[in-house]
């Protein structure tokens, strides 16, 4: 007879994935799950990881010492196919956070339609840390170390932070060397001349302002010449999305990023701003306006504020400051929980475009290029923007008609689209 009393046992300890920033992504996975009314063995489906894979990559050093380096990949959800994510080379990568960010990329694939689930990875070491040959021999050994875990029909690697075109040639050259054969479809964001796609390096900034445009049409905002826009974070994304609203006629009043910040009232000339940048390396110090922090900039008057910068640079106290008809998060995650709980308060003020619907555009190419590599049949730039805007245009559709429909706020909406339609794929799938 078991006489061992419930006292007596010992608590199951948290799984290493439970974390900060797993937390933040299940809070807001769970507001959604009750607009839906979830019950919990389906929440705890759509809330756990599918599989998680951790490994040491071991690498020789160019001075002759052999250093091992954590590596992660995570799938969250394959239901409605394979699994796709980026792969991140950051000091910042943990499990937990590479668990947030498949889960985000799972709503992120679901919300615009893709036949995909979320997936991401990671290695912690911060990459300017590491010459070129030992990022090479890094990305290499790590694609070696999980090359059972990933394919172009179960998981696909994207680029993401500290990764570029370089590093996804070498993931495709080491898998496809692995199997004896080439393999485009490996990893998406690779140059054009081995199987890349046209239209990949200004795909999130595009994307972006191709969902800000759907937006200024249903609230009546006319991007032209009187519409002030101010960006935080002024990198690839942010400096594609400023370029592309100047074009349209919008005035760029403000710009930062890491280094500092500038601002007109007369607005930016945005092409003398990116030469600057180019020479420089940062925004801060351009002559032709004044200094100005991501606090300041926050507090401007100004029709659209994109936020385009790293996770979790948005306070609650910048959110609270926002004075702008449209908050556009162009970056991953880049509100911190407390910041997004002010802005679901604000729903009735501010118009927000979430991210995992705005920064919706480089996932969409990701999946042009994995498609292009399948058929070896490559498209030209306009067929890419077109099946860009036309895509995204019907995902803001549903998120809006899913907003209006029950009163939600928009990123309630989005998360809503997105959740149901990976829920509907399990049921259908007989995962339920």
């Amino acid at each position: 007879m078991n006489t061992q009393t419930q006292s007596s046992i010992h608590p199951v300890e948290p799984l290493e994935w439970e974390g900060p920033h797993f937390s933040a992504a299940l809070s807001q996975f769970n507001r959604a799950a009750d607009v839906l009314n979830l019950n919990e063995r389906v929440r705890q489906r759509l809330t756990e990881p599918l599989r998680s894979l951790f490994v040491t990559a071991p690498i020789r050093l160019d001075d002759g010492r052999v250093k091992n380096f954590m590596a992660y990949r995570v799938h969250h959800n394959a239901a409605l196919g394979p699994t796709i994510g980026t792969l991140r080379l950051n000091s910042d990568v943990s499990l937990g956070r590479i668990t947030s960010i498949a889960m985000l990329n799972s709503w992120r694939c679901s919300v615009v339609g893709l036949p995909f689930g979320g997936a991401a990875g990671g290695v912690a070491v911060n990459p300017k840390h590491l010459t070129r040959d030992e990022t090479q021999r890094l990305i290499r050994r790590y694609i070696s170390e999980i090359v059972n875990f990933i394919g172009p029909e179960s998981d696909i690697h994207e680029q993401g932070y500290g990764t570029g075109e370089r590093e996804m040639a070498w993931v495709m050259d080491t898998y496809s060397t692995l199997k004896g054969y080439s393999v485009p479809s490996i990893c998406t964001g690779k140059p054009v001349a081995i199987g890349g796609t046209v239209g990949r390096q200004d795909a999130q900034g595009r994307g972006g302002v191709y969902l800000l445009m759907e937006a200024a049409r249903e609230i009546g905002l006319s991007l032209n010449e009187h519409a002030t826009v101010a960006v935080q974070g002024f990198g690839r994304n942010g400096s594609n999305a400023a370029r592309m609203l100047a074009s349209l006629g919008c005035k760029i009043i403000a710009a930062t990023d890491e280094a500092g910040g500038v601002f007109r009232a007369g607005g930016i000339d945005i092409e003398d701003l990116t030469g600057w940048v180019e020479r420089q390396g940062t925004v801060r110090d351009y002559p032709q306006a004044e200094p100005i922090t991501d606090d300041g900039m926050f507090a401007l008057k100004a029709d659209v504020i994109i936020a385009a910068a790293g996770a979790e640079t948005v306070t609650a106290e910048h959110v609270r400051r926002l004075n702008c008809r449209v908050f556009m998060e162009l970056a991953t995650n880049p509100c911190s929980q407390d910041a997004m709980d002010v802005l679901h308060q604000r729903k009735d003020e501010i118009f927000l475009l979430p991210d995992f619907l705005a920064g919706a555009g480089g996932t969409v190419l990701s999946y042009f290029e994995w498609v292009q590599g399948l058929q070896s049949f490559f498209w030209n730039t306009r067929e890419v923007h077109s099946r860009l805007r036309q895509i995204l245009a019907v995902a803001y559709e549903r998120v809006s008609n899913e907003a209006h429909e029950h009163k939600l706020d928009m990123r309630t909406a989005a998360l809503v689209v997105a959740v149901r339609r990976v829920m509907n794929a399990m049921h259908d799938r007989g995962l339920l």
